[in-house]
């Protein structure tokens, strides 16, 4: 069942792939109960069967012959007698068939006595399946202590309440962070990830939790020097990952991600979405209908690498076009907790998102920007 549905979302990202490895395990579990309870109740079902039938009795009452059993096919009795166990063994007791003698009535009660313990544990571990798929999916609501920290806020401006619009927009992100932060669970288990010999917790966070990303953006990871250097490196990268989402149908302030010469806190590992790179070309209020795209970006893309690495301002705009999901490695970070520890490594990976930044962005950015001013200098002296 594993193997069919991932051939059905194989297209889909690896945070979804392992969302749905839980959904199957736990689906899986809870019908293996399911299963379970009908076996025992309809085992149960046969052996009262063999008791009505054993001890019937035409001169004392019996089920048999008060329910007229003999008059019944073979499938209508064990519909019957499975009914009964079922509605005994779960102490719900309809009334409609209930024994009569006093061998039934003591079978009956040993019933009442198994089922009360039988189903108190198919209950006891259908809940903890769902606690374990809340805790492991990361669905717990922590909408609450949010809701309570910006009601607090409100206390230093004069019980002023937060405008609607921007508490949407704190509660959406958190919500999308919430929801896709591959390292809840390993802040949440610290102590098991610990526990682990140092090979094996490389190869969980590397080779798995975020394996799509150091695999589709190996160019930016891959380091010629050493290669157990680099994977070091790259579990120490693994806990700088943070979830990250630019809607501009939602957001209007989505739609530009960096302006000109603004201050670049985060580079942004893109797993899908468009966003387009150019400038405002214009003379007055920059609008976007001013905005003149050069490169654009489809899927699998990093953005912003080289003003992070080398700590520069963005030079052009960064303009989202389609909902953009992707994971966000901080400046701050960076620079004071991963480059300082590996100072090879980060010189290698200045010098490559220079060259890659030159190369695919200023350089073809540049070149049109020229042309945009010669036509706009032809056309001024033609007028």
């Amino acid at each position: 069942m594993n193997h069919l549905l991932k051939s059905f979302f194989e297209n889909d990202s690896s945070q979804d792939k392992i969302m749905l490895q839980y959904l199957v395990m736990y689906a899986f579990k809870i019908a293996r109960l399911f299963i379970l309870a009908i076996i025992i109740t309809y085992f149960c079902g046969c052996i009262w069967y063999m008791v009505i039938k054993t001890y019937k009795s035409k001169e004392d009452e019996t089920f048999w012959y008060e329910f007229n059993m003999e008059d019944k096919s073979i499938y209508d009795r064990l519909i019957v007698c499975w009914y009964y166990s079922m509605t005994t063994l779960t102490t719900v007791g309809y009334g409609d068939y209930y024994p009569k003698s006093n061998t039934e009535i003591f079978v009956a009660v040993c019933y009442m006595l198994c089922g009360v313990v039988f189903f108190s544990y198919i209950m006891s571990s259908v809940i903890e399946i769902i606690n374990n798929q809340q805790k492991k999916m990361s669905l717990e609501d922590k909408s609450q202590g949010l809701r309570n920290w910006l009601t607090l806020l409100s206390r230093f401006t004069n019980k002023k309440p937060l405008p609607r619009s921007l508490y949407n927009r704190i509660s959406q992100h958190f919500d999308y962070f919430w929801t896709y932060d591959r390292l809840a669970a390993i802040h949440q288990h610290s102590e098991t990830l610990n526990e682990l010999p140092k090979s094996m917790k490389r190869k969980l966070m590397t080779n798995y939790l975020f394996e799509d990303i150091f695999k589709n953006f190996k160019f930016f990871f891959k380091s010629t020097k050493d290669s157990n250097r680099e994977q070091k490196f790259l579990y120490d990268v693994s806990y700088g990952f943070l979830p990250r989402e630019f809607d501009p149908e939602n957001e209007k302030d989505d739609e530009i991600i960096y302006n000109e010469e603004d201050e670049v806190p985060e580079m942004y590992f893109c797993l899908e979405g468009i966003v387009s790179v150019g400038y405002f070309f214009g003379s007055g209020r920059k609008t976007k209908h001013d905005f003149k795209a050069v490169k654009k970006f489809v899927q699998m893309f990093i953005i912003c690498d080289h003003y992070v690495v080398n700590n520069l301002r963005c030079e052009f705009v960064f303009k989202c076009e389609k909902v953009v999901k992707c994971f966000a490695l901080t400046k701050k970070f960076l620079l004071k907790n991963i480059f300082k520890k590996y100072p090879e490594i980060a010189n290698e990976i200045k010098a490559n998102a220079h060259a890659r930044y030159q190369k695919y962005l200023k350089r073809p950015i540049k070149e049109q920007f020229k042309k945009d001013i010669t036509m706009k200098n032809k056309k001024s002296t033609y007028n």
